[in-house]
């Protein structure tokens, strides 16, 4: 094989990062004697025919292309590799694939060969299982930046009858920053069945491979007869890989907005979650703070022995029903000992009742402290018998 040629193979790996519009290397191995970059990179290309021209510097490689390096692929109608400008043309049915599953289409591709800058257009991707981005052409930018033209991103299938899909972002610019996992958005508008309904000059999301990340939550919108209309705009704050916060604003119009938090954290042998409501309220005529608090908890503190506890708590008997956050007349909080086996098991218990009765005060319910339970089976021989259940407070 010519130096032309070994050149077209080690351009068309290399053509295959450039390719795909959403920051993903391409192409794997197959076929046909060639050159091998690196023992790590296995690279094969197959083609119905493959020409090099030496007066001009051409490798041409046509009918069924195909270039395999490591577990990437890249496959098009034809590859053309001018050695005199060190430019890489795809065109005719791009198709690439890494091994996560990303597929990308296009219709073009001029790139160059030190992976520093390149353009596809008619570009569309597969980015995960189930989420589509599409662009009029595409450009990478030093092996991190990918910015795309006049793009239409959406999580959404799109079927032949129903073409228009759930929802969808389109953009007049979108870069996808591959190292830190966010797509930025310009001059982005919100389609709901094809139908815009909002319009942002700047707006961006973590990329479909990032699994928690900071940022707003979807709103949600209440109505009621106690506090008028109302919309909800959490955002979801991670605090490191085993704790997160989503701090939540509820802007009503006929009452003093509250703010709703809930606080999550995994330990080594255990979790827990705070979770709560705080707000200044008049409802029943009087203008001062109230809220509640809704966490619990559970650890593995050795021997079998489970700790934990589950608290609710309101600052008043008609705060949670009047704000619509929970419907209850009566409200318990547990702190406990548990251990189960084979055998058998115990449990003490502390509980704590709050009514929201307006009937029901607070002075005639009871308080269990604790609340003993406990079973053991007798397997021996000798008894042939079973403890029964029993309970203490």
């Amino acid at each position: 094989m010519g130096g032309g040629q070994a050149r077209l193979v080690q351009i068309c790996a290399v053509a295959c990062a450039m390719l795909c519009l959403v920051a993903l290397p391409l192409v794997e191995a197959h076929a046909q004697d060639i050159e091998r970059p690196s023992a790590d990179q296995p690279v094969a290309l197959i083609a119905d025919e493959i020409n090099f021209d030496s007066n001009t510097g051409r490798v041409t490689a046509s009918g069924s292309v195909e270039v395999y390096y490591g577990d990437r692929t890249l496959t098009a109608d034809k590859i053309v590799y001018d050695d005199n400008t060190g430019r890489v043309e795809a065109v005719g049915d791009i198709v690439l694939r890494d091994p996560t599953g990303t597929t990308v289409f296009a219709d073009t591709a001029d790139l160059d060969a030190d992976l520093k800058d390149g353009l596809v257009t008619g570009a569309r991707s597969v980015l995960s299982e189930h989420t589509r981005l599409a662009a009029v052409e595409a450009r990478r930018i030093d092996e991190r930046y990918n910015t795309l033209s006049k793009v239409v991103y959406s999580p959404c299938r799109v079927c032949p009858d129903q073409p228009n899909p759930l929802w969808r972002i389109r953009a007049r610019r979108v870069i996808h920053d591959e190292v830190e996992k966010v797509i930025h958005y310009e001059n982005a508008t919100f389609d709901v069945f094809g139908v815009p309904i909002a319009w942002l000059p700047y707006f961006q999301h973590p990329d479909p491979t990032v699994e928690r990340a900071s940022g707003f939550l979807s709103p949600s919108f209440e109505g009621s007869g106690n506090f008028g209309y109302g919309i909800k705009t959490p955002y979801f704050l991670t605090l490191g890989d085993s704790a997160d916060l989503t701090i939540s604003p509820f802007l009503m119009t006929e009452e003093f907005p509250l703010l709703e938090l809930e606080y999550r954290r995994l330990f080594q042998s255990g979790q827990m979650r705070i979770g709560g409501s705080i707000g200044f309220s008049n409802f029943d005529g009087e203008e001062r703070l109230r809220g509640h608090v809704d966490a619990d908890g559970l650890w593995d503190i050795g021997w079998d022995i489970d700790a934990g506890f589950d608290i609710n708590f309101a600052s008043d008997d008609n705060y949670l029903n009047f704000f619509d956050l929970l419907d209850e007349d009566r409200l318990t909080s547990e702190v406990f000992l548990r251990r189960y086996d084979d055998q058998g098991y115990f449990d003490v218990t502390g509980v704590r009742f709050q009514s929201l009765r307006d009937n029901e005060f607070a002075g005639d319910i009871p308080i269990g402290l604790p609340v003993f339970d406990a079973r053991y089976d007798l397997n021996e021989p000798w008894l042939d018998g079973t403890a029964q259940p029993q309970q203490w407070g």
